[in-house]
């Protein structure tokens, strides 16, 4: 979740987009994104619904003007998640200052626990073991220490210190039936013992070790038992198996490598079972082959930090795959401690583990000294099994509560006079939007007289206009439901995870932030909030289109299009509100077969398709399934381009475009009989990022700025033939230092995450 800052105060905007993978691939698997604004005890301040498009959905929450805590959390998932563990749904630490406040008073220092954690799983008695740590304060923070291994009779057996935030490795070969424990000092210099666990009498030892591309394991076995004869060892990265091997244990140790080169960068998980499948012992590897990024440069163009100054930031991106990208330029002075998480940490790291990972960034820095080696005590101290092996091998599924969803719905019945359903009636749907654009459906009820219309995208509430078409049984009756749009309720545990629960951020008070917090609260409270929602964005057509005036296909192309605007030579145009044969056509495919040349249908179990071309509904790119949804009446404007430059392949596109304003009068003016209509909830109602232009005259004597965030664009888009994007924006009237936040993902599912100072 790519939010436009890190630090907000009371009344301001949360602005985020959200980026949703599945593996490793853009998300094919949902279509809803749920979110919530949770306070310091997990209650819900804010719920968000929101589309995924193109795997990225976006929204905004406004924090209450008072508070009563500085730390907030947003909670992000789809519903598929919660088919599965739900300690990997999504959460992200907000701060908020609070300016009715003076800077926080010394509290009491936080406690601290020390964990240990058996490589593998288990210490073995008899066996060499490697033994992780961590030391870690009730803040989230780490602590460093030392401490004394002392056995059950008090001896010293070894001692340790913390190398990297609180965490360090222990060698030990532990004796039968012997306890062992770690003697050392808190951060209030209190003196405490802490168990290490008990060591099996029996058992294997798991050890891994990275050496370039290969990965080499150890497994030392405490004895030659019959069920460690022969052991399966299985790994899997992004929950698709990569490697598995059946090994003879001639004698108690094996020692193996397998080649990780070709692997995604991510979290390997390691299992070893026995003959019998039983799992004996598991370890979790990063692997890093430097693949999960893409080149991308941002150039500062024009800078200015004086009051009000123009900046203008260019964003190329070599590359002829499409990418989607969202980017954040705020005050950098008001950053009260960074979280040190990005795009990176979230998709490759954090987001498969049950833990918190500190400073995450750090381990995807270039610089940073020993990144490798001090990831890996991450990994062992962040011990945990993700699957129930027991189960698995039982063949028990998890149960899928929750089935794939799609976009919004409408859901109605046809009945008769003795509320029998009626079936294989057509029903005619107008949904007619808050901005007054309508869409025409003709569903067709099944045996029971239900009728389903899915693939539905709209804001706030649409009504819903409705009648059979045209039945004989004049005693049939339709009802469309007002509560259901296909969006899912969802009554998760108002918690939020232990390592969010008791983070407490200092605030800085550094004479610009309390200066800062004074000006907006006395000078121009709300100015964040003032939203507008932008001009629509005109692109004239270019040399080489159809120019000539009064062309009415020409008209058609100028008000339908934006991104695909313009006639070219070998492009199909085709005006299809206008042409009078279209009613005669039954679906988009038996009109279209007679409009291009060479365009042919397949079918497919029943199924129409046109193929292997890619489909855009109002220049969002939809599937086949989406576009048998709609009608052919509710279709104003159809463009064919047989080449599209920025897919790979250069495959042929059918551009459709439906009906908008008063283009739908003539159309509703042909159905029969009475409408009934209703009103159903969309998706949460969107607005748009306010962004002065003071290059308007007299603009610069508008009433101070004291913005905290310049400039927030969640959508930049770039393909093969728009490689560059530029933004401008500007200054406030008091900040001196911007920081810059580009993060997004290529349609292959690579990453990309840059920040930049202006100063």
């Amino acid at each position: 979740l790519h939010s436009d800052k890190e630090t907000y105060l009371p009344g301001e905007t949360i602005w985020f987009k959200a980026y949703i993978l599945a593996d490793d691939q853009p998300t094919a698997t949902s279509t809803n994104l749920y979110a919530d604004l949770l306070n310091d005890k997990g209650a819900i301040i804010q719920h968000k619904t929101m589309p995924i498009l193109s795997a990225t959905a976006d929204s905004y929450f406004i924090l209450p003007d008072t508070i009563t805590s500085n730390h907030f959390v947003i909670r992000a998932y789809t519903t598929w998640m919660l088919n599965f563990d739900t300690a990997f749904i999504y959460h992200k630490a907000i701060t908020v200052i609070d300016n009715n406040k003076t800077a926080p008073a010394p509290t009491e220092k936080p406690t601290v626990s020390l964990q240990f954690f058996a490589e593998g799983g288990n210490l073995v008695s008899g066996l060499y073991n490697y033994v992780a740590f961590k030391a870690t304060q009730s803040n989230g923070l780490p602590y460093n220490f030392t401490a004394a291994i002392k056995n059950s009779k008090g001896q010293l057996v070894d001692s340790i210190a913390s190398i990297h935030n609180g965490m360090g490795m222990l060698k030990l070969t532990p004796e039968a039936n012997e306890a062992y424990t770690a003697e050392w000092k808190d951060n209030k210099g209190e003196y405490r013992r802490t168990p290490l666990p008990a060591a099996q009498l029996q058992g294997i030892i798991l050890h891994t070790e990275q050496v370039k591309n290969d990965l080499y394991y150890l497994i030392n076995a405490s004895s030659n038992a019959d069920n460690l004869q022969t052991l399966n060892v299985l790994a899997t990265i992004n929950q698709k198996p990569v490697y598995q091997a059946a090994l003879k244990m001639n004698a108690t140790a094996t020692n193996q490598k397998l080649s990780t080169k070709d692997f995604p960068t991510g979290i390997l998980q390691l299992t070893v079972f026995d003959k019998n499948n039983q799992p004996l012992a598991e370890r979790i590897v990063f692997i890093n082959n430097n693949n999960y990024s893409f080149a991308t440069t941002v150039n500062i163009k024009e800078k200015g930090i004086a009051k009000r100054a123009k900046n203008t930031i260019e964003i190329e991106i070599p590359d002829t795959l499409s990418c989607n990208l969202s980017l954040a330029v705020y005050d950098a002075d008001l950053e009260q401690q960074q979280t040190n998480r990005n795009i990176y940490t979230d998709l490759l790291l954090q987001g498969d583990l049950k833990g918190f990972v500190y400073n995450a960034g750090w381990y995807f820095n270039d610089t940073a000294t020993n990144a490798k080696q001090y990831l890996d005590l991450v990994m062992q101290t962040n011990g945990w099994r993700r699957y129930n092996w027991d189960k698995i091998i039982a063949g028990q599924m998890p149960s899928i509560i929750y089935p794939r969803d799609n976009y919004l719905n409408i859901y109605g019945k046809a009945v008769d006079n003795k509320q029998q359903g009626a079936a294989a009636e057509m029903i005619n749907l107008i949904l007619q939007t808050k901005d007054s654009a309508k869409q025409w459906y003709m569903p067709v009820t099944n045996k029971e007289g239900i009728f389903t219309q899915s693939g539905l995208i709209f804001y706030d509430t649409a009504t819903i206009f409705y009648k059979l078409n045209n039945s004989k049984n004049k005693s049939v009756g339709v009802g469309i439901s007002n509560t259901y749009n296909g969006l899912a309720t969802i009554n998760l545990a108002n918690k939020i995870p232990a390592y969010l629960q008791n983070t407490s951020i200092q605030e800085l008070t550094n004479n610009y932030t309390r200066t800062f917090i004074t000006e907006l609260k006395i000078k121009n409270p709300g100015f964040e909030q003032k939203a507008k929602v932008l001009n629509e964005v005109v692109v004239k057509s270019s040399a080489g289109w159809h120019n000539w005036k009064n062309d009415p296909l020409l008209k058609m192309d100028e008000k339908y299009t934006n991104m695909f605007r313009g006639i070219g030579a070998n492009s199909y145009a085709v005006d299809v509100m206008h042409d009078a044969m279209a009613s005669a056509k039954f679906d988009i495919y038996n009109y279209m077969m007679g409009k291009v040349p060479f365009l042919r249908v397949k079918y497919l179990d029943g199924d129409k398709s046109f193929g292997e071309i890619i489909l855009y509904v109002n220049e969002s790119e939809v599937d086949n399934d989406y576009l048998k949804t709609i009608n052919l009446e509710s279709i104003a404007y159809i463009k064919y381009i047989p080449k599209v430059a920025w897919k790979l392949g250069f495959p042929p596109a059918i551009c459709v475009y439906l009906k908008k304003g008063d283009d739908w009068k003539e159309g509703i003016k042909n159905i029969p009989g009475n409408l009934s209509k209703t009103k159903i909830a969309g998706y949460s109602p969107i607005k748009e990022f306010y962004s002065p232009d003071y290059s308007v005259p007299g603009s610069k004597q508008a009433n101070i700025d004291l913005r905290t965030t310049l400039y927030w664009q969640p959508y930049i888009l770039t393909n093969k033939i728009n490689t560059k994007n530029t933004v401008s924006f500007y200054n406030n009237d008091i900040t001196t230092k911007l920081k810059i936040v580009l993060e997004g993902i290529n349609e292959e599912g690579k990453l990309i995450y840059i920040e930049k100072i202006i100063e």
